[in-house]
């Protein structure tokens, strides 16, 4: 053998180096894809799991304050049985012949509330009435931002939420008490 013999050998070993690099560059960029595929399944799975275990916990507490209601029904339903069941009968009166004003002036409204401020008072303190549906404070609920919100406290499920807002996000139950917080902010400035 002579080393030209040798040389040729040698360059012969090396033409087929480019391919088996190349064909080694494709199959690592192959696994590649499927690796980041699979990342990408897991973290949907992952999220898809955390977004039931939180529906699941919401629906828990749903149950909760469902058989709270149930109870409170059921005592209540005791308490009415329980109560003496007497009729009162009413002597028959002769038919009224009743107006209906279907104006009402803000006058005749303003005195009313002059005319009776305790009952209006005592009916306030007897129980306080929240949120866009005027009903009772019951589950969680959530402050409107806005001083002057006509309501302050709703329920979750009337405005929609599922869980609290952030600490330091600012909640407003509309654009209404969004625009005129805004406008008292930048008064105060």
């Amino acid at each position: 053998m002579t080393m030209e013999d040798i040389r040729y050998s040698f360059l012969n070993t090396l033409d087929h180096l480019p391919c088996e690099i190349i064909r080694t560059l494709w199959t690592m960029q192959s696994l590649e894809l499927r690796g980041q595929r699979s990342k990408d399944a897991l973290n949907e799975a992952r999220y898809l799991a955390t977004m039931l275990k939180l529906h699941r916990k919401r629906l828990e507490q749903e149950g909760g304050y469902l058989r709270e209601l149930v109870d409170v029904s059921k005592r209540y339903g005791a308490y009415v049985e329980a109560q003496p069941q007497t009729a009162i009968r009413s002597p028959r009166r002769k038919p009224l012949k009743i107006r209906i004003s279907l104006k009402k002036s803000h006058l005749l409204q303003k005195q009313q509330a002059v005319r009776s401020p305790k009952a209006v008072k005592q009916q306030a303190e007897q129980e306080e009435w929240y949120c866009f549906c005027r009903d009772i404070s019951y589950g969680p609920m959530v402050a409107c931002d806005n001083e002057k919100c006509e309501y302050e406290w709703f329920h979750y499920a009337c405005v929609g939420l599922t869980a609290a807002p952030r600490d330091r996000d600012k909640w407003y139950c509309s654009d209404k008490c969004r625009k005129e917080a805004s406008r008292s902010k930048k008064r105060k400035l």
